[in-house]
């Protein structure tokens, strides 16, 4: 029989999570569409993730709109916003793709990550208006390898192996990013064969990919692209994107700062933690409070690094 409302309300208000898992269910099998948005709830439960992700999966472009809604609720939950994402990707209506690609100014990291991997999936053929808006991204998504190559220079001219491994896996992921945007903005075949004659890095490979970037990308963002691309060293790649992006090559001390405040959609945790365990002693009033004010950073991975820089070379900072 049909159960009543208030008998599912019972048990998705009960503290155990059984009880509410059997609530979910019920609302799946019977396809009570009014309850999705205490499905969605659920989302944020621990231990009923997966079960709610399967009933909203049940539901199809039917919970489209709610997931919409709840997505925009719970923007401070990165994991529960990602499930949402990929729901949203399977349902595939106009306003699922909208949404999708409105996502691409995140303010996320991840989520544009995901955004664009979905939109990917789902073949998505932007508006002329919407390539516009793909075409400054890709040209901010250029500007931040440019401070990274620089970043990565500065680096080598240390010598710090460990320090210079982290900033190449930035590159190499920002790198990712870029092709994927070329890959929804142009058709999708064409970057595919730029990419891979790339990464090749033949010189026959890369002067066959950098002739199809000439036919195939918009004159606003190709000579970028080119310079990005092209098989010169890094300090050949900074000097001529200067133009388009004023990065200079930071002094290494300066550097390190740069990357402790940077803004975390822009360089990892990660790469911040491998920082912090690069100092070996805290010199320049500048530095020390960059450290300090990452023992109140909302990572802790974060705060161990800096207060084990603190506890062992500034005690009195604490």
């Amino acid at each position: 029989r049909l159960p009543q409302t208030t008998e599912i309300l019972r048990l998705l208000r009960d503290n155990s999570v059984e009880s509410k898992r059997l609530g979910i269910f019920l609302i799946g099998k019977f396809r009570l569409t009014d309850l999705l948005p205490e499905v969605c709830d659920c989302l944020n439960v621990h231990g009923l993730e997966t079960d709610a992700f399967s009933v909203l999966q049940s539901f199809g472009e039917t919970a489209g709109p709610e997931l919409e809604r709840f997505y925009l609720a719970s923007s401070g939950n990165t994991n529960t916003s990602k499930s949402i994402l990929r729901l949203l990707g399977n349902i595939r209506t106009d306003s699922s793709r909208t949404f999708l690609f409105s996502r691409l100014w995140s303010s996320s990291r991840q989520l544009k990550e995901l955004a664009i991997k979905c939109l990917i999936n789902i073949e998505y053929k932007p508006s002329e208006e919407e390539k516009d808006k793909l075409h400054q991204l890709i040209s901010e998504t250029i500007g931040i390898i440019t401070w990274n190559l620089a970043a990565r220079r500065s680096i080598d001219r240390k010598n710090d192996s460990l320090l210079k491994g982290i900033i190449s896996g930035e590159i190499a992921r920002w790198r990712n990013y870029l092709f994927d945007l070329l890959s929804v903005t142009y058709e999708r075949g064409a970057i595919v064969k730029i990419k891979e004659n790339l990464d090749s890095e033949t010189v026959e490979s890369v002067n066959f990919a950098l002739e199809m970037i000439d036919i195939v990308i918009d004159e606003t963002i190709k000579q970028k692209l080119i310079m990005l691309v092209d098989s010169v060293p890094d300090e050949d790649k900074i000097r001529n994107l200067y133009q388009f992006y004023p990065v200079e090559i930071p002094a290494f001390e300066k550097l390190v700062e740069d990357i402790l405040n940077r803004d975390y959609n822009l360089v990892s945790i990660w790469s911040k933690a491998s920082v912090l365990r690069s100092i070996k002693e805290l010199e320049g009033e500048s530095l020390a409070e960059s450290v300090v004010a990452l023992l109140f950073s909302p990572e802790e991975v974060l705060q161990e690094e800096s207060a084990r820089i603190v506890s062992s070379s500034a005690k009195e900072l604490y």
